[in-house]
């Protein structure tokens, strides 16, 4: 049989020669062949494209609930830096409203809220109280970067204070 089938003008030759009715039913099956090939092979193409689908959706719920938690994490961290800046802010206030005197006269204090909060103070005082008062804003128990720093001698006149000066400050931003 391989040699028939290793010869195909051979195989051709042969089945010219069988009787009419065999010549059929060989047509026939290899007719048959053809849509039943397509067909087993069909069904494995729907099998194989709905295990796809099965997979695409599973991967999409798994996206969905990784985002879902991602969303939850940046709330709560978005909550806590939101009430850490509070708690800093405030705390920053309450040392400003107290060192405002007649030696530390702060003219306007203002906050500026932004991707990191920023102060702008304006005040007058004499330079030695300015020192102190600038070295207490950098400590550490502020957390605040001088951004930048204006200050004028004041003729000595109406007022017993030296000097004019503006601060911007930045709070620090946390490392993450």
């Amino acid at each position: 049989m391989s040699e028939i089938i290793n010869q195909p003008n051979e195989l051709i030759r042969k089945i010219v020669f069988l009787p009419r009715l065999q010549q059929m039913a060989i047509l026939a099956f290899l007719v048959l062949c053809v849509p039943i090939y397509l067909m087993v092979n069909g069904f494995a193409l729907l099998q194989e494209k709905a295990h796809i689908q099965d997979k695409i959706y599973l991967k999409g719920k798994e996206i969905m609930h990784q985002q879902n938690i991602i969303q939850r994490l940046e709330n709560m961290t978005n909550q806590k830096l939101g009430d850490d800046i509070i708690t800093k802010t405030a705390k920053i206030n309450t040392f400003i409203s107290h060192s405002n005197s007649e030696q530390l006269a702060i003219l306007t204090s203002e906050w500026i809220y932004s991707s990191s909060p920023l102060i702008e103070i304006k005040l007058t005082t004499d330079y030695a109280i300015f020192s102190a008062f600038l070295k207490r804003l950098l400590s550490s128990d502020f957390e605040l970067n001088l951004l930048s720093m204006k200050i004028e001698k004041i003729e000595q006149g109406e007022h017993s204070h030296s000097i004019s000066a503006e601060l911007s400050l930045q709070l620090k931003r946390e490392n993450k």
